[in-house]
């Protein structure tokens, strides 16, 4: 029975600090809102190997509006496998390969992602 009390302690604190990181608000704020999150667009799709295709960033705030964010200073784009697909510094993805990648925006620390497919042309 004494086994069972550090057992249960040990993992009532594993659960604590797993779960710390876990809320559902943001600490990010932006033009005086709390950033809910970033949508990245156009959605789960295909593109052809050597197409080039424009991709979105959209802020969504916790008061339930948007702010279009693709352009912005404060968006960094990013790909999962630069060797499948790239992006520029403004969201414009190019297929490089075929294969499964994942582009990501970070808009000031919030960060939303796309999941594709390159096919061959």
């Amino acid at each position: 029975m004494k086994f069972y009390k550090p057992l249960f302690a040990v993992s009532l604190v594993a659960a604590l600090i797993a779960g710390s990181g876990c809320g559902g608000t943001s600490d990010v704020v932006d033009d005086g809102k709390a950033v809910s999150g970033v949508e990245v667009s156009p959605g789960a799709t295909t593109l052809t190997k050597g197409a080039m295709m424009q991709f979105h960033a959209m802020v969504k705030y916790s008061d339930g509006t948007s702010k279009e964010v693709t352009e912005s200073d404060d968006t960094v784009w990013n790909t999962s496998d630069p060797n499948i697909a790239t992006v520029s510094e403004h969201g414009m993805v190019t297929g490089v390969a075929e294969g499964a990648v994942d582009i990501s925006a970070n808009y000031k620390g919030q960060k939303g992602n796309d999941h594709f497919l390159v096919t061959p042309p």
